[in-house]
């Protein structure tokens, strides 16, 4: 059986031109279309994702602990256990009330995080590789 694969190659003028190849679906071809997806010309696509973890009602710490409970999870494909969560959260000091309950159900509800057997994991796993890629590495 043979099946459709549309390709996305960007062009010289930086817009996008779409293909379509007739070729046996294959780890290889998945492989080098989830490369595709992930590399520096499509880094933008994502972008969307980060920004609105910048909401202008949370506090500093907020902001903050959700970036670094984004950041341990993308390191794990299995996510991270409530243990983890609670040692990032001991990492910003006491004496700020910050509801971690409330922001991984925030996490979730936004489409980030999901819990699986009692641990956070990425909801996709091509945007934890995208953060794992562009965000932790960095």
């Amino acid at each position: 059986m043979r099946d459709s694969v549309l390709l996305l190659a960007p062009r010289r003028s930086g817009k996008t031109s779409v293909k379509f190849r007739k070729e046996t679906a294959s780890v290889a071809l998945v492989d080098e279309c989830y490369e595709r997806l992930l590399g520096p010309d499509r880094r933008k696509h994502f972008a969307h994702w980060e920004e609105r973890l910048d909401d202008p009602l949370a506090s500093p710490g907020e902001r903050s602990l959700v970036r670094k409970l984004l950041n341990a999870a993308a390191k794990d494909p299995d996510g991270i256990e409530q243990s983890t969560v609670t040692q990032l959260r001991s990492t910003l000091g006491t004496g700020l009330d910050l509801d971690t309950d409330g922001l991984l159900l925030g996490l979730q509800h936004d489409g980030y995080l999901v819990k699986v057997d009692g641990r956070w994991r990425y909801a996709s796993s091509l945007l934890r590789e995208w953060w794992l890629r562009w965000k932790v590495s960095r």
